[in-house]
């Protein structure tokens, strides 16, 4: 297939990917967004009337959001150990320890893994529809240089494959040679975690999920230096990145650009050329390149709608990884239900009546009053003077408006509506720390009752590790394998570590772990001390355990109780080898020391044969 052609079924794509999106998608995700932010806009619309008198708004959605967001942070970031690698076979157990390591300090130190993390939750809860991209980043320079080596040194460098020889002089008098050369150097090598808005991906409307689309695009507004930069980056075509860039700064701001950045819609042609915007896809589609009836993967990069890359896509899957809390088998993208739905109900409910109630209530401490004009000074009044002046008894020239009572019931069906959001999100005054009016006073009762609203959260904290953080996790290992190919020095626990490629290779697998709220983890460090106490020693007398197991008994209830670096407080392995070999050096250099003071043992030692000839 030709490029023209690859271009032109990329386009076409793009244009039923970007329709569909202003059609379906982008609406949903504003609706939503103004939920989550109770735009005082928003309920302008909704209720025209009392908002004149109120702009009172309820944050009900925003909150759950910060509650559900906690307990899954807190599950994958609260304790040493977010990830665990697990090789498939024996030989692969000490390549899955390092890449665990390995992986621990990219999500955590290397990588502002929290961030991008709490970041891809918020919007998976919010929109639901979180997206996260994770891409490797290698950048070289190429240097060249001029000297003079001796011969041995010049054979070795005219051998090196890191070095390209521009030019080798003769020879001089002692036999130096003068040589020119290039050598590139490695100036960042390491994997990229990036929050990717829901507003700036696009993909084939059919699609069920992203994995099996045939064309997903990111969306994004680069500047003309970004993309010239991009042809030495990634390979982008030169001379086409030059045409794009002079014809640059005709970008088209959509609906939601204007609405997360209103400067956008004013936004003027900028004098300095390489400071204009262009509108740029990286797009990753299946197409028959070779006709052979058969999808190859590509990745086509799109600016100004021309194709400036298309390279296959060797990792044949793509970099994006998307987290829903409703997740739909038959959509990319849930616009049937959503959180916003559930829990927008409620707050649109509570925002009406609240702000009644406080209309109600302004009136009635500031009630109207019905003035005759021809019995007081209407100027006094008006003015709020001390002094009004009336021509006749002001108890019969002013009539106050009898205050209105809030009805009864009100208190209590905002009690309902509490109830109501309880049983449909799950967020009791239990779970958010706070004490409910119930007849169960008891600790059993108080503890199932916790449980029971941890449900919802541990679900959904299984669901989106599952769905998302696990499949990241393993493409990152297929990264470092990959594309790791110099040593590195990472910390852990406040000790240097040093990773070679080689170490890390392997059949390696993914498990995450999931303990969610209080009350979990308190049942687990329970159960460890319980082992330790009770197992453990019995245990070891019968051979079935041994340190290793005690120090990661101790490890993990330590870590639950909220110390994160409880490992340093053992020996490390190594550690234990030279303990070991240095307590076996020192009892056999007692030993002979012993045997020394003894005056020697064995045959030929005269001490013993004078001893035996004595004893004779």
């Amino acid at each position: 297939m030709k490029r023209e052609e690859i271009e032109s079924v990329v386009l076409q794509d793009l244009k039923r990917a970007n329709d569909f999106f202003e059609e379906t998608v982008e609406p949903k995700l504003l609706e939503r967004r103004d939920v989550y932010l109770a735009s005082r806009s928003f309920y302008e619309k909704k209720f025209p009337a009392i908002s004149k008198k109120s702009d009172f708004r309820s944050f009900g959605f925003y909150s759950y959001v910060q509650w559900a967001k906690a307990p899954i942070l807190d599950s994958l970031f609260g304790t040493s150990r977010v990830v665990h690698v697990v090789g498939c076979g024996p030989e692969d157990e000490q390549a899955a320890r390092l890449m665990e390591q390995l992986i621990q300090w990219e999500v955590s130190q290397q990588c502002a893994g929290y961030h991008v993390c709490e970041q891809w939750i918020e919007d998976a809860l919010v929109y639901e529809f979180g997206v996260l991209k994770l891409w490797w980043k290698r950048s070289t320079k190429v240097r060249e240089f001029e000297e003079v080596f001796p011969p041995e040194q010049a054979a070795a460098l005219f051998e090196s494959p890191e070095v390209e020889v521009v030019e080798a002089g003769e020879p001089d008098y002692w036999g130096d040679v003068p040589v020119r050369f290039r050598q590139e150097f490695l100036l960042d090598n390491r994997a990229v975690f990036e929050n990717i808005s829901p507003f700036d991906m696009r993909w084939s409307p059919e699609a069920k999920s992203l994995e099996t689309a045939n064309f997903v695009a990111q969306r994004q507004l680069v500047s003309a230096s970004e993309l010239k930069r991009g042809v030495e980056q990634f390979g982008y075509d030169g001379k086409l990145v030059a045409e794009v860039c002079e014809g640059a700064g005709s970008v088209t701001a959509t609906n939601s650009d204007i609405v997360l950045n209103p400067e956008l819609d004013d936004l003027g042609a900028e004098e300095d050329k390489a400071r204009r915007l262009v509108e740029l896809y990286e797009c990753y589609v299946n197409v028959d390149v070779n006709g052979d009836g058969i999808l190859e993967p590509l990745i086509v990069t799109l600016a100004d709608e021309r194709v400036i890359r298309a390279v296959p896509n060797s990792f044949e899957r793509l970099p994006f990884f998307s987290l829903s809390a409703h997740r739909d088998p038959a959509k990319v993208f849930p616009t049937d239900i959503s959180m916003a739905d559930i829990s927008g109900e409620l707050q649109h409910l509570v925002t009406a009546m609240v702000r009644q109630v406080l209309i109600n209530t302004s009136i009635s401490n500031k009630p109207r009053k019905f003035i005759n004009t021809q019995k007081v000074n209407l100027e006094d009044m008006m003015a709020d003077r001390t002094f009004v002046r009336c021509s006749d008894d002001p108890g019969g020239a002013v009539l106050p408006e009898a205050p209105t009572q809030i009805a009864g019931w009100t208190m209590n069906f905002f009690e309902l509506l509490k109830s109501f959001e309880e049983e449909w999100t799950g967020r009791t005054r239990y779970n958010q720390g706070m004490q409910a009016d119930t007849l169960n006073k008891t600790a059993t009762g108080i503890t199932a009752i916790m449980k029971a609203g941890n449900q919802r959260a541990n679900s959904t904290t299984k669901n989106f590790c599952e769905d998302g953080f696990k499949p990241m996790l393993k493409f990152l290992v297929m990264l470092n394998q990959r594309y790791m190919d110099q040593k590195q020095m990472i910390r852990v626990f406040s000790r240097p570590l040093l990773i070679a490629p080689d170490d890390i290779h392997g059949d390696l697998d993914i498990s995450v772990e999931t303990d969610v709220g209080l009350e979990k983890k308190q049942q687990t460090i329970n159960a460890l001390t319980e082992y330790l106490r009770e197992v453990y020693p019995f245990a070891q007398q019968m051979g079935l355990v041994g340190p290793r197991h005690f120090v990661a008994a101790c490890v993990k209830a330590l870590e639950l109780a909220g110390l994160s670096n409880a490992r340093q407080y053992f020996f490390t392995d190594e550690e234990v080898e030279e303990r070991r070999a240095m307590a076996v050096a020192m009892g056999q250099a007692g030993a002979a020391a012993a045997a020394a003071g003894n005056g020697g043992a064995g045959e030929g030692v005269p001490g013993l044969a004078y001893g035996a000839g004595g004893g004779a």
